[in-house]
This record gives structure tokens, C-alpha cells and sequence, in this order.
């Protein structure tokens, strides 16, 4: 357990001067979060078994009837993912041209936190 926590403070930064951290990122407590699913992983794989068995029986469910009519919501649903990877650029854009700014900057994307 040692390991994890000296792993999380290195990765955990509150204060960066090349991005403006938002309310309420500072407001959420990652170190306790990553703590709960480092020492519960089984949700992980409850989570993806349901996902799984959902999808698979949605496609044998759905095998020989006709398809919904769904254009109106798939829109939304489009335009939504569009806002939300907008929203995750500005996140993240500032942090990777921070970190390929740096010496040895790539190799540090890759393999470091």
C-alpha cells in the first residue's frame, strides 16, 4: 500500500500555471477515489460483465426485428460527445504540450505519470 500512495501524491498536482484548474476539479477527492478502486477491482469487472451481457443480448434481441427509428436521440447523443470531447481537449491539450515541452518530453508522455 506504500507503493500506491507515494504513486498517487506524485500524480496528484494542485497547482499548474500553464492550465486554469476549474472549481470543481479542486472540489473532488482523487486520492480517495483511486484508493476505493485499488482496493475494490472487482466493481471494474462486475461493471464491464454487465456492459458486456447488455450488449450482446441487445444484438441477439434485436437480430431479427426491425430497427428502431432512434435519429432524433442519436443526434443528441452525438452532439453531446462532441461537447464532451470539445470540453476534454481543453483539459488536456495544456497538459500534453507541458509535458512534450519538457526535456525528454515525449518519453515522459509514455512512461511516467
Amino acid at each position: 500500500m506504500g507503493l500506491l500512495n507515494d504513486s498517487l501524491d506524485s500524480f496528484v498536482q494542485e497547482n499548474v500555471d500553464y492550465m486554469n484548474v476549474w472549481e470543481v476539479e479542486k472540489s473532488i477527492d482523487l486520492t480517495s477515489w483511486r484508493l476505493w478502486l485499488a482496493s475494490n477491482p472487482q466493481y471494474c469487472i462486475y461493471i464491464v460483465a454487465i456492459y458486456l451481457a447488455a450488449l450482446l443480448g441487445g444484438q441477439r434481441l434485436m437480430k431479427d426485428r426491425k430497427p428502431l427509428e432512434l435519429q432524433f436521440l442519436l443526434t443528441f447523443w452525438n452532439i453531446g460527445l462532441a461537447v464532451f470531447n470539445g470540453i476534454a481537449l481543453t483539459r488536456t491539450l495544456p497538459e500534453l504540450v507541458n509535458v512534450l515541452s519538457e526535456d525528454n518530453g515525449f518519453h515522459q508522455s509514455v512512461c511516467s505519470r
